[in-house]
């Protein structure tokens, strides 16, 4: 997996984690906001990006690595912090709550948390229509959706390109078949929860039940936000990470 470091080395670590179908190249704003504070650990996800030749296989196995990369910076010393977006979301629920103790705090924004019935059903059909989705007119229409500016089109692009059909199944269907695990409401970490105002019902639902799973949890439901705050409102999201990892 490609994992991209930048910063501040010997500061604090705070891991980004992508959505699926982008890369780390969504966390610019982030990255130049919070670099001069911050070790940035920004990866690629498997099947994404730079990593794009390793398919995706399970949001568990993904969790697994990170904490690795994210254990060897902790024997350093460093506070470690994670922040997640859709399915970077889901990867950081499932890395904080199996490896209780690693992680000091987690911003989780937009996570499906309740499985979704068909969600395999969904997938399987959804890789299907891979072609349709390496247009550039179709992957116009899906850059607004996520709300991408014209600065990063061509990133989106580049990604969609390189997404294999197996990457596109598997995370749709590990995207539609997640649940927390056990160790979500016991791992010590606090934990900011976020979802927008104008995301779909299930998602703000999702979010109250990782907030009231876990009891160091602040719920954010942000008025006007869809699914895409990172990306639609870079100021938002910077002000909840800021008061997240304020003791960082």
């Amino acid at each position: 997996m490609y994992v991209e470091h930048s910063g501040r080395m010997d500061g604090p670590v705070l891991m980004l984690l992508h959505g699926g179908g982008v890369a780390g190249w969504m966390w610019r704003p982030q990255v130049q906001q919070f670099s001069a504070r911050f070790r940035l650990v920004v990866p690629d996800l498997p099947g994404h990006g730079r990593s794009s030749a390793e398919a995706f296989t399970t949001i568990r196995d993904t969790a697994d690595e990170l904490a690795g990369i994210l254990a060897a910076l902790r024997a350093e010393g460093a506070p470690v912090a994670v922040a997640g977006f859709s399915l970077g979301a889901q990867i950081a629920v499932e890395l904080v709550g199996r490896n209780p103790g690693l992680v000091d705090s987690a911003v989780i924004v937009s996570a499906l948390a309740v499985p979704l019935a068909a969600g395999a059903a969904a997938a399987c059909a959804a890789g299907h229509l891979l072609p349709l989705a390496r247009l550039r007119g179709f992957a116009r229409l899906q850059a607004r959706a996520l709300h991408l500016g014209n600065e990063l089109f061509e990133d989106y692009f580049r990604t969609t390109q390189a997404m294999s059909r197996r990457t596109l199944e598997a995370v749709l269907r590990e995207n539609a078949c997640f649940a927390p695990p056990e160790g979500w409401g016991s791992t010590g970490t606090r934990a900011a929860v976020v979802a927008g105002r104008n995301e779909r019902a299930v998602m703000r639902r999702s979010a109250r039940l990782l907030a009231d799973a876990h009891p160091d949890a602040a719920l954010h439901i942000v008025e006007g936000a869809g699914h895409g705050l990172p990306l639609q409102d870079p100021e938002r999201f910077a002000a909840i990470l800021e008061r997240a990892t304020a003791a960082a």
